[in-house]
């Protein structure tokens, strides 16, 4: 059974291509404010637009011929360090995480963005052995 979305003004019910151009509008727009946000990191292309990402948007962008994945999202800057201090232990014990790359100024979080470095998955099929 589908989810139906009704969207209503004044005047009464707009009806569904209103809901559908309204939540086309809420996605991650790749100009603009995207690249005013990216100025932090100096010169930064954006390549395309990153599904999945529940609550954040994502893109995926090339800053000085590095590919990187620009996050915007609702974490403050303690806790981004932290979350940064904690993928560094996990490299030295092995794992394979990404690294968050600071401004220019040195920050990880700027202008309400993190660029963490770009890994390129593979998905796999998990047994039980």
């Amino acid at each position: 059974m589908g989810v139906s979305h009704r969207c209503y003004s004044r005047q009464g019910r707009l009806g569904p291509a209103v809901f559908e151009k309204a939540r086309t509008l809420r996605r991650v727009n790749p100009s603009g404010s995207w690249e005013h946000r990216l100025r932090p990191w100096g010169d930064c292309r954006i390549i395309r637009q990153l599904v999945g990402g529940n609550r954040n948007g994502s893109l995926l962008v090339e800053c000085d011929g590095e590919k990187l994945v620009a996050k915007r999202g609702p974490r403050s800057s303690e806790a981004i360090n932290w979350l940064g201090a904690v993928q560094g232990v996990a490299r030295r014990m092995g794992f394979v995480v990404p690294g968050f790359v600071p401004s220019r100024s040195g920050e990880l979080l700027a202008g309400g963005l993190t660029l963490p470095s770009w890994m390129r998955c593979h998905s796999r099929a998990w047994t039980a052995a």
